[in-house]
C-alpha cells in the first residue's frame, strides 16, 4: 500500500505543522481528508528529507490503515513531490509518498555526528 501525506500549513509560532494523510489509491482527493496538527519536536528534522517524511508518515500510519486498499488513485494524489532538504516551508502544499512497509517498526538509524580522535 502506498501512503501519501500533505503538509497543509507550517505554524512557525507554535512549532507545528498541519498534515493530511491518505492512501495513494484513496477514493477521494487528499484535500478532502481532515488534517491534524503535529508538533515539530516529534519529527526527525536533523538528517534528510526521507527521514522527515517518514517521521511524519509514521504518526499518521494508523489512520491510513483504516482505509480500503483497492481504489484507483485520483490524479490529485498522483503528483508526488521530491524535496532534498528539511526546511518545512518547502513542504507546504506538496504531496509525498512512503511505502507502508517502511512504517512497520521503523527506527531511525542515521547518526548525527561521528567524532574521530586521532590521539588514540
Amino acid at each position: 500500500m502506498k501512503l501519501i501525506l500533505k503538509v497543509v500549513e507550517y505554524l512557525e509560532d507554535t512549532q507545528q505543522i498541519v498534515v493530511k494523510f491518505c492512501r495513494k489509491n484513496a477514493p477521494k482527493s487528499i484535500d478532502e481528508y481532515l488534517g491534524g496538527a503535529i508538533e515539530i519536536e516529534r519529527l526527525e528534522t536533523s538528517y534528510d528529507s526521507q527521514s522527515l517524511i517518514e517521521s511524519i508518515m509514521k504518526i499518521g500510519y494508523k489512520e491510513i490503515l483504516k482505509q480500503e486498499k483497492n481504489e484507483i488513485p485520483l490524479t490529485d494524489n498522483a503528483d508526488i513531490a521530491t524535496i532534498e532538504g528539511t526546511d518545512l516551508r518547502d513542504y507546504v502544499g506538496k504531496v509525498f509518498e512512503c511505502d507502508s512497509d517502511m512504517m512497520k517498526d521503523r527506527v531511525t538509524r542515521r547518526m548525527k555526528k561521528i567524532i574521530i580522535d586521532d590521539d588514540i
